[in-house]
């Protein structure tokens, strides 16, 4: 049934807004989100819809991600040691 009313609320990070070193393929998903939902809100707007859109960006989140993901069980052999702070 049309309700007449919507909202679509996407989550990307500050890292689509700001870049982070040596995150560049995180850095342009997360600015895609947000791109992404800023066009939706102006077409959606000028179309006349009632449906609004909002893109959240949280900052760093504690997580234990990196204690419990093991390198090997997604990616194959772990790359060698390197002296860069980008590759680290």
């Amino acid at each position: 049934e049309d309700q007449g009313e919507g909202h679509i609320v996407n989550t990307a990070s500050m890292a689509g807004l700001v870049a982070l070193p040596g995150a560049a393929p995180y850095n342009v998903t997360k600015s895609g989100v947000v791109a992404l939902s800023e066009s939706l809100f102006i077409e959606l707007r000028s179309s006349g819809s009632p449906v609004g859109v909002s893109v959240l960006c949280p900052g760093f989140v504690r997580t234990n991600l990196f204690e419990t993901q093991r390198w090997d069980e997604r990616l194959g052999a772990e790359p060698a040691e390197s002296a860069s702070p980008v590759a680290q």
